[in-house]
């Protein structure tokens, strides 16, 4: 869904991910774009929220750019090889891996962690082996990629 959604916002667009489960506090989004423009000025990293679960350990909701996924994984969306589970770890690891991942303690969006209704289908992936093979992708030349996508585009 998100993907089909970022075909309209242009690549160095700030944009949002959440959940379903999240509640906004008023001010949530002034916060993130101050948060976002101050340490990513160029579109190039990835804030996370407050939200009383992660608290900054991971982007399970975040503001980033298509620039910024261009970087990450050579285009210009989030990986489909994902069922349900660990597509934003993958992308806080790999945005900490550059320094480019920050807190934004002041953008407070509640998230309640509903169960997510997702079962186990036959025919659906299986996460951890993903992330597992996508890690290894990552270590063994992934990244070393992605350092000469940022070079180039800096």
């Amino acid at each position: 869904s998100i993907n089909r959604a970022l075909e309209t916002v242009p690549d160095n667009e700030p944009f949002c991910y959440f959940g379903k489960d999240v509640v906004f506090d008023s001010a949530w989004l002034t916060y993130a774009e101050l948060c976002f423009n101050k340490h990513y000025p160029t579109g190039l990293g990835l804030i996370s929220f407050k939200d009383d679960i992660v608290d900054g350990g991971n982007a399970s909701h975040g503001m980033t750019t298509k620039r910024w996924l261009e970087v990450l994984y050579g285009y210009n969306h989030f990986p489909l090889d994902y069922f349900h589970w660990f597509c934003d770890s993958e992308l806080t690891v790999r945005s900490k891996d550059f320094g480019r991942y920050t807190f934004c303690a002041d953008s407070y969006v509640a998230h309640k962690h509903e169960p997510s209704g997702h079962t186990g289908k036959p025919n659906q992936p299986d996460d951890y082996l993903t992330q597992n093979a996508r890690h290894v992708e990552w270590a063994n030349g992934g990244k070393r990629e992605a350092e000469a996508r940022l070079r180039a585009i800096q």
